[in-house]
């Protein structure tokens, strides 16, 4: 944009500077639409290779172009009142210390807003309720509610691991269409899962877990050491938050082998050999 407008026509009429993003041939169409999809872009060129199939002669006939804009979701909190889909504990619909705290909302209370109980290598498996693309998790620990401490961060949670349904392993209807204890029996085997953050010698009140998951909504956290404190093994946690944007994502993809042939094809024109009949 620092150069001329003369001195930027006479560039961009060689093609080296441009990169093929979509081609017509044999247009009928009063309005023809293209899929620029993954194309991040601000300068765009337009030639009109053809002008029409009257046979008239060449005249250009174009009336507007439009341009649009993806339209980007902002993550949201997709974890809030969560089901339970499986826990190997023992204080499932406790409503003063179960584990459906976790995603209720509410973490400074000491008293009434964690999932509290003792022993180590617990978990609990969550459903999201769909699937979603996941960026990032969130866990509550103790500190939080500012429950005391022999040492800074000592009582927050020191180690767990978070994982998502191995879909591959079973789908989340064959799983769902189970019984509570069979999920439950079914997913203490590591294999129906994907390990996606795992945390140990932790004394941050809250972590986070920056991630990237498409077509993710059932989830696992599994608390391998309580604390630092040394008084023996009882689970504090407050809140899990699962961020991301709702909707599955496609697994399809799109079949570019002609598109790259067309890219490299014109890679090798130069305008200056152009005619009306040659394009």
């Amino acid at each position: 944009l620092a150069m001329s407008f003369e001195d930027r026509t006479a560039l961009l009429a060689d093609n080296s500077y441009w990169t093929l993003v979509a081609s017509t041939t044999d247009s009928l169409a009063d309005v023809t639409t293209n899929d620029l999809t993954g194309v991040t872009a601000r300068i765009f060129k337009l030639n009109v290779s053809r002008t029409d199939t009257t046979g008239w002669g060449a005249c250009v006939r174009v009336y507007e172009l439009e341009l649009h804009a993806a339209v980007v979701k902002e993550p949201e909190l997709l974890s809030r009142d969560s089901d339970i889909v499986a826990y190997n504990g023992t204080k499932l619909n406790d409503t003063s210390a179960g584990p459906e705290k976790l995603f209720d909302g509410a973490w400074a209370n000491q008293d009434t807003d964690k999932w509290c109980e003792d022993g180590k290598n617990l978990w609990v498996a969550f459903d999201i309720g769909n699937e979603a693309t996941v960026t990032n998790v969130k866990v509550y620990h103790a500190g939080v509610a500012n429950e005391w401490s022999p040492s800074p961060g000592a009582i927050n949670t020191a180690a767990y691991e978070l994982y998502v349904l191995n879909t591959d392993k079973i789908s989340v209807s064959e799983l769902l269409a189970k019984t509570f204890d069979e999920r439950t029996e079914l997913l203490a085997d590591n294999s129906y899962w994907t390990q996606i953050a795992a945390v140990t010698d932790n004394l941050e009140n809250i972590t986070s877990h920056d991630l990237d998951l498409d077509n993710a909504r059932i989830f696992k956290i599994n608390i391998s050491d309580t604390d630092s404190t040394n008084w023996g093994d009882c689970i504090r946690l407050y809140e899990v938050e699962v961020t991301g944007i709702p909707g599955a994502v496609s697994s399809a993809t799109a079949d570019k082998t002609a598109l790259k042939a067309l890219i490299a094809e014109a890679e090798q024109l130069a305008e200056t050999d152009y005619t009306p009949n040659s394009w």
